[in-house]
């Protein structure tokens, strides 16, 4: 299957999609038996729900165990990628320049901030929001707020983040 370009700047009556999103072959390579470098296929599809708004230059990549399934209403900003078999829940909120790297999970409600990076196969829970350049490495499996790198519970990372602005002040 060739990658796929949307070439209009609609798509339905409750979803806008501009011009330049591409809906692509995921980022999938193995090494066979020769120590040859292969692409993996990635021949499903991404799916995006009712009421979905999403910002130029983003990319969606298609699943390739999964399809990748991006959630009534959420609403995407400019300079987004989505990886292959990413799931995101419905009405989630998702600023410009976050990585979801492929096959992680978000819940519903979720909220990144600004240039998040979220990596391969993590779980997210529902209503969970995380301040901008946060790092997720592992699950967050409780709603609240998260910030840091790597993301804590936003409490611990602000008392870290004080803790560190005393010691360089002094």
């Amino acid at each position: 299957m060739a990658p796929a370009s949307v070439k209009m700047d609609w798509v339905s009556d409750d979803m806008w999609v501009p011009i330049t999103d591409v809906f692509l072959s995921g980022f999938g390579f193995f090494v066979d038996q020769d120590g040859q470098v292969k692409k993996k296929p990635q021949e499903l599809y991404a799916r995006i729900g009712d009421n979905v708004e999403i910002g130029a230059n983003t990319c969606i990549d298609r699943g390739s165990w999964r399809d990748t399934m991006i959630g009534d209403d959420t609403k995407i900003d400019n300079l987004v990628q989505i990886g292959h078999n990413v799931v995101i829940g419905n009405c989630c909120m998702i600023c410009g320049q976050v990585g979801i790297a492929g096959s992680a999970t978000l819940g519903d409600y979720v909220v990144l901030g600004g240039r998040v990076a979220i990596r391969d196969h993590v779980s997210i829970a529902s209503k969970v929001r995380l301040a901008a350049n946060s790092l997720v490495t592992k699950d967050i499996q409780e709603p609240g707020d998260y910030g840091g790198f790597p993301a804590l519970v936003f409490l611990v990372f602000t008392l870290r983040l004080t803790k560190y602005s005393i010691f360089i002040l002094n």
